[in-house]
């Protein structure tokens, strides 16, 4: 079955374990294979073969499959995104707000050096 709805599916004998993801609007074509090799893992270390995946209808070799397991999903990039933006915000807000201070304190120390 699996055969004939993807051409270029290698032969798979024995058990095998089929994963697809109903409903693609909740969820990106990086999650499925992350999700199927973090919980497949666990359960099966010893026993496990991961031939490939199959992602926008395109099948995907295990090392591919592997590399897309370890890719943050577009959740995840968004979060990391946001949360560097987030940062360098906060910085530059010190930083501006540091440059008064400075002004102050190199005008102070002046003042010491000309009254002394």
């Amino acid at each position: 079955m699996i055969k004939r709805a993807f051409d270029n599916v290698p032969e798979l004998k024995g058990p095998t374990y089929l994963a697809y993801l109903v409903d693609g609007s909740e969820s990106d074509e990086i999650t499925v294979p992350k999700a199927i090799v973090s919980t497949i893992t666990k359960d099966f270390e010893d026993n496990l073969n991961i031939v490939g995946s199959i992602v926008n209808g395109e099948f995907v070799n295990f090392e591919s499959t592997i590399i897309l397991s370890k890719t943050p999903s577009k959740e995840e990039s968004m979060a990391r995104i946001a949360g560097d933006l987030n940062q360098l915000a906060t910085r530059i807000a010190v930083s501006v707000k540091e440059i008064p201070t400075k002004i102050v304190r190199v005008i102070s120390e002046y003042s010491k050096t000309i009254e002394g």
